[in-house]
């Protein structure tokens, strides 16, 4: 059982994969990372296919501090918490 550090952050890590934001830990650059994460499409969902310019549909930023609660995540949470590590959900880096 996962001990939260506060609702919100609970909130998006149970929508990791879907439209909107969500948090999760994945490996950036070979280390474990706290990710906000925003998908703009529905999993399957093509996207608009006469958009004039390329679009972003998955956008991503690392987290050191919970945006609702103020908490440090690596002091919460631990380095590499493996109960919310979801690598398959991060945008492609060099590990």
């Amino acid at each position: 059982m996962i001990r939260w550090c506060c609702d919100g952050f609970q909130a998006h890590f149970e929508k990791a994969g879907q439209r909107g934001f969500a948090i999760f830990v994945t490996p950036v650059y070979g280390a474990a990372r706290f990710v906000l994460q925003h998908r703009a499409l529905d999993a399957g969902d093509a996207g608009p296919q006469e958009h004039p310019s390329p679009i972003s549909v998955v956008s991503q930023m690392q987290l050191v501090y919970c945006p609702w609660c103020g908490k440090n995540l690596v002091s919460f949470y631990g380095e590499d918490p493996p109960a919310l590590r979801l690598p398959n959900l991060g945008i492609d880096q060099a590990t």
